[in-house]
């Protein structure tokens, strides 16, 4: 019960922080402005790929940068100011502790994800309609069939946005354990080098396996098991397709491999926070 209290007031202290504010409306922003400007595309399909392709990539740099931002005014500020302290005092296990606050950033991430995705499937609708405008005497039928198209690719971009999410959830666990234990800037270069090698396990994993001795394997199946793959929850080339579409058991199993990731992350959260003197 006292790690959802926590988890609240993670929440309304995450959620509050001008930074926040500060990044959602910067990338609403910039995403207007950039959804305006000639594409220089070959056709009209092709400019909505673009579109949600571009949608896609900014929300996850969105939610990367609140996920540390968070972080580190949530637990790295707290431990360094001895706010920490009093909570411990109250008295409050540190399982707790760590537990409340990865449960309020990933509340805070959420809500967050839920207004970009409302506001970014708005400005989407926006350049569509006024791509398909300027295409309007080479393909009238699509100015006639606007929101049957304009809400398949909302559909197409929500089930996109919900595995950014995913992405960004596991990365924000990877942020707590490293503010439990690091200072700020270690924290920082760690989670965003997470992020890049995230996304090339599969490669690094294959040049490692290469070596062709037993060593190699060894290490192939370490890199594979150690090292979130979150290319494997980026679908944004199978979203920008006009008639792709991600499936339900394709999300379930998304889900599935977060929560198990997301899950062993904290566990090595609390194992780092369980010796750091902080009384």
């Amino acid at each position: 019960m006292r790690s959802f209290v926590i988890a609240g007031n993670t929440f309304r202290q995450s959620f509050h922080l001008p930074v926040t504010y500060v990044i959602i409306i910067g990338s609403v922003v910039l995403l207007a402005i950039v959804g305006q400007l000639p594409r220089f595309t070959i056709s009209i399909t092709d400019d909505i790929k673009m579109l949600k392709d571009l949608a896609i990539a900014t929300a996850t740099l969105c939610g990367m940068l609140v996920a540390i931002f968070a972080a580190v005014h949530a637990i790295t500020t707290e431990i360094e100011n001895w706010t920490v302290v009093t909570v411990l005092s109250k008295p409050v296990s540190r399982w707790e502790f760590v537990v409340g606050k990865f449960l309020g950033l990933a509340l805070t991430l959420t809500v967050v994800f839920g207004i970009l995705t409302v506001l970014y499937t708005l400005l989407v609708w926006w350049g569509m309609w006024t791509s398909i405008w300027d295409y309007r005497g080479v393909y009238p039928e699509m100015v006639r069939d606007f929101w049957e198209i304009a809400w398949k690719a909302a559909n197409q971009m929500w089930r996109a946005m919900v595995f950014c999410l995913l992405q960004v959830l596991v990365l924000g666990a990877v942020a707590v354990a490293c503010c439990v234990r690091a200072p700020m800037i270690i924290s920082v270069v760690i989670f965003f080098m997470t992020f890049v090698v995230g996304h090339f396990v599969n490669v690094l994993s294959k040049a490692v396996g290469r070596m062709g001795t037993l060593v190699g394997t060894i290490a192939a199946a370490l890199v594979t098991m150690l090292i979130p793959d979150l290319e494997s929850l980026n679908f944004s080339q199978e979203v920008v397709g006009v008639d792709d579409m991600i499936g339900i058991s394709v999300m379930g199993w998304g889900l599935a491999y977060t929560a198990v990731y997301t899950t062993a992350i904290v566990l090595l959260a609390l194992l780092l926070f369980r010796n750091r003197e902080v009384l």
